[in-house]
């Protein structure tokens, strides 16, 4: 950048060719003041842009969101708080029935029932099979006879299975209420737990869909209110 001595009027730059900054005048001598660096200035600055609009899609979801997230909010909420009662009195139920008697039972009947789901034929596909196995026990408790009755969903895989394990006339452990005799279960697998799950892991489960819904209903209110701000 050149500038002018301010004694004799001589343009120069203001570095000499070592890169140094000029002092003085190579002509008169006189002293040089100091550069001053040049003043930029900036354009005023404008308003932000604005936020890009909504797309009328979104803004069908958040209203339905909005519409629909409360009711769920409070069912969850509710199932939050009666599943825990339930699954203690499944649990106390649950240990009850394992605590039972034990008895030697003998199969009376045992019969393999295939339907078909209504479902599919109601769809015009072709039916599907489904099959159950239902059978009957007697056992003996202090010399009186009491029967039992059984039915359990299976797969066509295991209905052959099932019904060769309880033949007619095959002996299996029954389990009995000490006090109600008459009361009986053939088979008690997966009881142990099954008021755990009820009463703490499916409240958990609800608690954490309620909390989730809850803030996409917040979130859905923000864009409504959004959309309703912006100029039509």
């Amino acid at each position: 950048m050149m500038q002018p001595c301010p004694k004799c009027g001589f343009k120069l730059s203001e570095r000499t060719a070592d890169g140094e900054l000029r002092k003085e005048c190579p002509i008169c001598q006189c002293p040089l003041p100091p550069a001053v660096p040049p003043i930029v200035t900036l354009p005023p600055a404008g308003p932000p842009d604005p936020s890009p609009a909504i797309h009328p899609t979104d803004l069908a979801i958040a209203k339905r969101v909005r519409e629909r997230a409360i009711p769920a909010v409070v069912l969850f909420g509710l199932l939050t708080l009666i599943l825990p009662v339930v699954g203690y009195f499944l649990e106390a139920q649950n240990r009850a029935i394992l605590s039972w008697q034990s008895a030697t039972c003998v199969i009376t009947s045992c019969e393999v029932v295939r339907d078909y789901t209504p479902r599919s034929i109601r769809t015009g596909n072709l039916p599907i099979p489904k099959y159950s196995v239902r059978l009957s026990y007697s056992y003996t408790v202090n010399d009186y006879t009491y029967e039992g009755h059984r039915g359990q969903s299976v797969s066509a895989q295991s209905a052959d299975e099932q019904a060769a394990k309880y033949a007619v006339g095959t002996e299996h452990v029954v389990y009995f209420n000490p006090s109600i005799p008459n009361e009986s279960l053939l088979v008690r697998e997966g009881l142990e737990g099954g008021g755990l799950v009820v009463g703490i892991v499916m409240p958990t489960v609800f608690s954490l869909l309620a909390i989730g819904l809850y803030g996409a209903y917040v979130y859905a209110g923000r864009v409504v209110a959004r959309a309703n701000r912006e100029p039509s």
